[in-house]
């Protein structure tokens, strides 16, 4: 009896600026929603007591602040700051431009006389800050209960993500650059850096990309077998740019971010969302390296390393490029599941 799976990819693409370095400029252009993806983070925290009497563990915050640590949020952690729709705020850069994390809280802490145990779960930042478990949120901030233990208390958490710059729709091009703010992450009573200074700047070019947005492998025949090719698809891929009002001297480029993960660590292999496989990118006219599942060290990668596709020089009007993207499905062995898979990446087209 023969077993098979049913392969989606489900991609999403945004319209995006970022520098080529890490000292440059983040340059956007025209566009609502997010607009430039970045600076990935992943940190994780502990904090552990050992006590034989009863303690009171003051309130502390979860989340992102530029300022000073507090105890719990406040109007003074929101300076600069506006609540963009329900549930969603961001850092003011200019009129209709912010500055948000976009956050995955998870952990857990031991609370009570027993050292009951309660997870910790939730969002900060994009789409929303919610935290379960927490007294409240505000901004970028969550407020964590105090607590009496006799037990000991212990707390461990993990924030993981990047940071975005989303946009209402209504910013205009901007004659200087404006410096970005640095947030530091807070949480168990300890901080630590999550992004650095940059600055940004809003141009008038303006781009279109011409790709599927799903990529559907259908239904393929399993194989446990590690790093067999199950399924190939070639997409064309094209990329349309013009100056606005102001025109602007831009390389164009392209980043892929790995919505479902990265697979063993392999920054050229984009994870199944159930695990057990992955897949591999290859564009064409020489852009990157093969994609074969066997050997793919210079394949598309899906950490957000910009891949330079054309130029668009201050003179131009307007530039395209043209290509293709082979996708592969490839088998991760004996762990690939049956029956329906899917993987999510997000395409940045970005300028620098």
């Amino acid at each position: 009896m023969f077993k098979y799976i049913s392969g989606l990819m489900i991609g999403m693409i945004l319209l995006t600026c970022t520098p080529a370095n890490a000292d440059g400029d983040i340059i956007i252009g025209p566009g609502k929603g997010i607009l430039w993806s970045g600076l990935p983070y992943n940190l994780s925290r502990v904090r552990e007591d050992k006590v034989t009497t009863t303690r009171v563990y003051p309130s502390h915050i979860l989340g992102f602040n530029s300022g000073v640590y507090q105890a719990e949020c406040s109007d003074t952690m929101v300076a600069g700051m506006e609540a963009i729709s329900a549930g969603l705020w961001g850092f003011k850069v200019v009129p209709g431009v912010y500055l948000i994390p976009r956050a995955t809280v998870s952990g857990s802490m031991s609370v009570g006389f027993y050292g009951v145990k309660k997870d910790i779960n939730g969002t900060i930042g994009y789409p929303e800050t919610k935290v379960d478990g927490s007294l409240g949120v505000l901004g970028f901030c969550a407020t964590m209960p105090e607590y009496s233990v006799t037990a000991g208390y212990e707390m461990r958490f993990n924030i993981s993500g990047d940071w975005v710059i989303y946009a209402d729709g209504t910013q205009t091009p901007t004659a200087k650059a404006v410096t970005l703010p640095v947030f530091k992450v807070y949480g168990a009573l300890v901080s630590g850096p999550v992004n650095r200074p940059l600055t940004l700047k809003v141009a008038g070019v303006d781009c279109s990309v011409s790709t599927p947005n799903n990529i559907n492998f259908g239904n393929i025949l399993y194989s446990g077998i590690e790093n067999q090719e199950l399924a190939t698809i070639i997409s064309p891929f094209a990329v349309s740019c013009k100056q606005g009002a102001v025109p602007a001297a831009v390389n164009i480029n392209a980043s892929f971010r790995a919505n479902s993960g990265i697979y063993n660590t392999d920054s050229t292999q984009l994870a199944l969302t159930q695990g057990g496989g992955y897949i591999t990118g290859e564009m064409g006219n020489g852009m990157t390296g093969s994609g074969s599942c066997a050997a793919h060290p210079t394949a598309l990668k899906f950490d957000q390393t910009l891949l330079k596709l054309t130029a668009l020089p201050l003179a131009d009007p307007s530039v395209d490029f043209t290509s293709t993207i082979t996708w592969r499905l490839c088998s991760g062995g004996a762990t690939l599941p049956v029956g329906s898979i899917s993987a999510s990446t997000e395409l940045s087209i970005v300028f620098s």
